[in-house]
């Protein structure tokens, strides 16, 4: 998902701005999948490698990152069944992912 590459740069515009600012955020950010708590940004990848049979490689990857600190990204790999649906733990975070044809990620996103 292109979105889902940098999705910090437009958040950081609106985390210090006023109330309307922050809403329109928000609003964004829930069609992408990111999760931003007061000044916490929390951002969902996922990949899938094909592998013979039915099942695939499901990597994810969530980026937690605070303004003027260096970001911190947990990680994790999961054998899953072809065009899977489920929620899967990542570190300290619960990330929903969907996948469509094998290796698209149809949706993802972490839960709050």
């Amino acid at each position: 998902m292109d979105t889902t590459t940098n999705p910090s740069a437009n958040v950081k515009k609106f985390v210090f701005g006023d109330n309307w600012y922050a809403k329109l955020a928000e609003r964004l950010n829930a069609a992408i999948g990111v999760y931003n708590s007061a000044n916490l940004v929390v951002t969902p990848v996922a990949a899938v490698e094909k592998l013979s049979g039915n099942q695939n490689l499901l990597t994810i990857a969530v980026k937690e990152s605070f303004p003027l600190t260096p970001s911190r990204m947990e990680k994790t790999s999961i054998m899953i069944n072809n065009n899977a649906a489920g929620y899967y733990s990542v570190g300290n975070y619960t990330v929903f992912v969907d996948i469509k044809g094998n290796t698209q990620v149809r949706d993802i996103f972490v839960l709050r």
